[in-house]
């Protein structure tokens, strides 16, 4: 994938950008002031898996636990949050869990602080899952063997849970084809015959669907139905540093999270304050599971999962990766 596109889907947010001093390098903790807002930085993917960021936002429980929270956007998911998190440009980030898991890995302590998304568990309509052609010969997520498969980011829950369904429904997954393509480019790549499939999130399931492509199933209800999707991070040393900010933070995708249990109709409400999205679209797609708290037992799945697939060396306890404020 060009380097050159990848920063190019990196876009300021009108929000303010992000202040000096908020990357975790203070030598003394920076707690939550009595008198005013502390602020923060955060890198986010505008796709509904992260909504709950953005009631947070809309809500107003950022502040309503003192934080003032700027932000950065990007479709490229941790290719562009991890660097940003791990090089102080932000606090805080977005991504799916194994890509931090394989980042941990790779010696970069960037433990999750808060649930973001979860698979509602539903096979035939997941939040997110593959997408073939209409007239597509591939009828199950095993015919998936031996194709060209499209990936918003390698080595991240998406080719992994993939390949966990795959050999779950008896074939192998070796023999997939893993392409590296953006979520908005992932239609016209189906439609003009450059991938076969294409694993896709929200809204861009239900734009794929309204371009005439066929949703074909959600890999993660195959191995898990509750599967963790995605998740909210720091840098070890902030978390250290700054405990007090991390749970106000965590706090707040709490208090989002608690509101989508309660009223589901106001997350749909918000995702076109930061999505260009129609009313049709908006109100067709399909939302995740949004748990009201981290799921030790669903990161350590994620984590003997990759250790299975040989993504990672070995597993290990989901505890070494998680920051519970």
């Amino acid at each position: 994938m060009n380097n050159t596109r990848i920063r190019g889907l990196l876009v300021a947010s009108a929000a303010a950008l992000v202040l000096a001093g908020c990357g975790g390098g203070d030598d003394e903790s920076s707690p939550v002031s009595d008198g005013g807002l502390t602020p923060v930085s955060t890198h986010v993917m505008p796709i509904v898996d992260s909504a709950l960021f953005y009631v947070a936002l809309e809500e107003g429980y950022f502040e309503d636990h003192g934080l003032d929270v700027s932000f950065e956007e990007t479709l490229q998911g941790g290719a562009v949050t991890i660097p940003a998190v791990t090089s102080g440009e932000s606090d805080f980030g977005f991504s799916n869990s194994p890509a931090l898991i394989t980042a941990y890995t790779n010696g970069l302590d960037l433990p999750i602080i808060a649930d973001a998304s979860a698979s509602n568990g539903n096979p035939d309509r997941d939040t997110a899952g593959v997408v073939v052609a209409a007239d597509s010969d591939i009828e199950s997520i095993a015919d998936l063997a031996g194709r060209q498969v499209a990936v918003n980011t390698l080595n991240s829950i998406q080719d992994t849970s993939i390949r966990a369904a795959v050999t779950e429904e008896g074939a192998d997954p070796d023999t997939i084809e893993f392409a590296e393509v953006p979520f908005p480019d992932q239609i016209g790549a189906i439609t003009n015959g450059d991938v076969e499939a294409g694993y896709m999130a929200e809204p861009f399931v239900t734009l794929a669907e309204d371009a005439g492509l066929r949703y074909l199933g959600s890999p993660h209800a195959v191995i898990s139905p509750a599967q963790n999707i995605s998740v909210f991070f720091t840098s070890r040393t902030f978390a250290e540093e700054n405990p007090q900010i991390v749970e106000a933070f965590a706090a707040a995708i709490s208090d989002a999270a608690s509101l989508s249990q309660e009223d589901p109709d106001a997350v749909r409400e918000v995702l076109s304050t930061y999505m260009d999205i129609t009313p049709e679209v908006q109100a067709a797609l399909v939302l995740p599971a949004f748990p009201e708290s981290l799921t030790e037992d669903e990161i350590q799945f994620q984590i003997d999962l990759l250790a299975g697939e040989s993504i990672i060396p070995e597993s290990f306890p989901a505890a070494d990766i998680i920051v519970v404020p």
